[in-house]
């Protein structure tokens, strides 16, 4: 009953701040709507491929598993952005029972129950809950695999040397579980490969040698065939000075040293705290190094006694951590850290508050494990000075340290969840009457008009320049490419020409437009004309349609080629109607309020699946 109440609890608070805290809206990055294409392709004719891109290149870098996951919710009837983001929440809270259960078998009850609704309460998993994005899934796959392949002993009770690996070690089809959750994990997230090699060497040292056998065996093929179709690309970037900068050239050893010290200091003093309890502000720094701290004094008490799969995956993937480009670095890439995190600072700070007790206590308890001897002369030379010997200190106020580590996350946490819970219904409102992105500034809904503009106007086959392509394809079903972020135009014509692009959507989603679109209008007007407009001035998203490549010998540009725009948001073409109108055949009409209020994936409502 002990066990179902507790998982029961840490569950339900996960769902309740989750669920009271998350905003409807559609994430405006391009990865929910990356994974969503080719969850589409996996469901439409199997293959795993850029459904978004002109060429429908073969996808390799992000891992199957959790498309596959999005694509066996498309076959069961999903459609709606909503359900998806559910479906994060529901991971999300399969992370925290998995994370209550390997806390309990680690260190019992107690502290099963406090690492379980210290992690669903932090800040950076009720974020995650909200966004379909990997994360949840490969939350739950590897705290799964810790729990299944931890050892059964807790606070105080060291690895029996001379026993059996099995007398202490996990059930034979909990090590097959195990395994498998390991290989899953990696096919989720490519951070995964710390766990399988963490697996590894826990076998290794524990002497499974058959196990170690099949788990490589079962393995090698995935990994090789991955890895021959990934062509090693995230190995590629990792070896950038900054991956949204390749120009910039490979890392040297200063870049990688210099790299290590920034993400030790940015993690540390940052992302492990603020992801913990939300906003610590000054505090950060001072928590996120006294967690680390009593998370490595944890760590040598555990390896001394025998190191475990958790072990060996805090090593590498710390290391991972500090190696990772500094542009990636952030709460999303420490969410795997979380668990180990809460369950071994809570278990230094109980050991520390059980230390001081017994360290304090004068009693006769104390006198029966330091010697009644000893305990007597204390006792004798504290009466000679007249002091009376110290009573036993209270139960309570033994477990001090460890309601000082759970205060210093919960209360922090519980305000940066009251600040999301105070916004969410706002954002509600507005999700209900604008849609998907209701709740963002007006020049990013104008990008999502626009799609649906495009999904229904624009001839099959079309494809979009546009800001977010992955995005403007899961909103329009035309495919997209970004446009070259590059101030020459004639890159920018070239790009179009070789990709078969034929419209470009200019918002003024940033200041990209005006650097690298603006260039080329006003460089080569007579190649393009309106097709849409929508918006206000400040507001405002062009739809422009570039006619096919002139004939060879034939330049178009127009004097002062090449110019810097004056002006972030500078439009000279477009402002001095210098271009031409070209709607569409048939008319345009602007997308209604109910289409564009919809919450249903616009890519999988045009589509039938057999």
């Amino acid at each position: 009953m002990r066990l179902w109440a507790g998982l029961a609890f840490a569950v339900a608070v996960h769902v309740v701040l989750a669920t009271s805290a998350s905003a409807p809206q559609v994430h405006h990055g391009g990865d929910n709507a990356g994974y969503l294409s080719l969850a589409h392709s996996l469901v439409q004719d199997g293959s795993y491929r850029e459904q978004w891109h002109p060429g429908q290149p073969e996808h390799s870098k992000y891992p199957p598993i959790y498309p596959a996951f999005l694509a066996a919710m498309i076959l069961a009837g999903a459609k709606s952005w909503s359900v998806f983001k559910a479906s994060s929440l529901a991971l999300t809270a399969l992370a925290t029972a998995f994370c209550f259960l390997w806390g309990r078998r680690m260190y019992g009850d107690r502290a099963g129950l406090v690492a379980a609704v210290l992690f669903g309460a932090s800040y950076a998993v009720l974020y995650s809950a909200q966004w379909i994005l990997s994360e949840p899934l490969f939350l739950a796959l590897k705290t799964a695999c810790l729990w299944l392949l931890a050892p059964k002993r807790g606070i105080g009770e060291p690895q029996r040397t001379d026993a059996a690996p099995a007398s202490f070690g996990p059930a034979r089809w909990e090590l097959a579980a195990g395994l498998t959750l390991a290989m899953a994990a990696y096919f989720t997230r490519a951070a995964g490969l710390p766990l399988v090699a963490a697996v590894a060497l826990w076998l290794a040292t524990s002497r499974r040698w058959k196990a170690l056998a099949a788990f490589a065996a079962a393995a090698a093929g995935p990994l090789f065939l991955w890895h021959t179709r990934s062509g090693g690309e995230y190995v590629s970037e990792f070896w950038l000075i900054n991956p949204y900068q390749p120009d910039l050239g490979q890392a040297g050893l200063g870049d990688l040293a210099a790299r290590a010290a920034t993400n030790a200091w940015l993690y540390a003093g940052d992302h492990i705290p603020n992801g913990l309890a939300g906003s610590l502000g000054v505090l950060a720094p001072l928590v996120g190094i006294a967690l680390i701290a009593a998370v490595a004094v944890e760590w040598l008490r555990r390896v001394r006694s025998g190191p475990g799969v958790a072990e060996f995956f805090v090593v590498l993937y710390g290391g991972l951590m500090l190696a990772w480009p500094t542009q990636w670095a952030g709460d999303r890439f420490a969410l795997p850290i979380l668990p180990v995190t809460i369950l071994y600072a809570y278990a230094s700070a109980a050991r520390l508050a059980k230390y001081c007790a017994e360290r304090t206590e004068l009693g006769p308890a104390a006198a029966r494990r330091s010697g009644a001897r000893t305990a007597a002369r204390k006792k004798a030379r504290a009466a000679a000075r007249g002091r009376v010997p110290a009573a036993p200190l209270p139960a309570g106020l033994r477990r001090l340290a460890v309601v000082a580590l759970v205060a210093a996350v919960a209360v922090p946490a519980g305000l940066s969840w009251d600040r999301l819970r105070a916004t969410s219904p706002g954002c509600a409102e507005a999700t209900v009457a604008g849609g998907p992105w209701g709740c963002y500034a007006p020049n990013i809904r104008a990008l999502h008009v626009m799609a649906l503009f495009a999904g229904d106007h624009l001839p099959e086959g079309s494809v979009v320049y546009s800001r977010k392509p992955r995005l403007f394809y899961a909103f329009s079903g035309m495919q997209s490419v970004a446009y070259p972020r590059s101030r020459d135009p004639s890159r920018f014509m070239a790009v179009a020409d070789s990709l078969g692009v034929g419209y470009v959507a200019r918002s003024r989603w940033d200041s990209s437009e005006a650097a690298f679109v603006d260039p080329a209008v006003a460089a080569y007007p007579e190649r393009f004309c309106r097709v849409a407009a929508f918006g206000s001035a400040a507001t405002s998203i062009s739809l422009l349609a570039i006619d096919s490549r002139p004939a060879e010998g034939t330049d178009t540009r127009t004097e002062g080629e090449g110019a810097r725009t004056e002006g972030e948001d500078a439009d000279p073409a477009l402002s001095r109607g210098q271009l031409r109108d070209c709607p569409p055949q048939g008319g345009s009409t602007v997308p209604s309020r109910a289409a564009v209020a919809s919450m249903t994936v616009p890519i999988l409502r045009r589509s039938e699946f057999r």
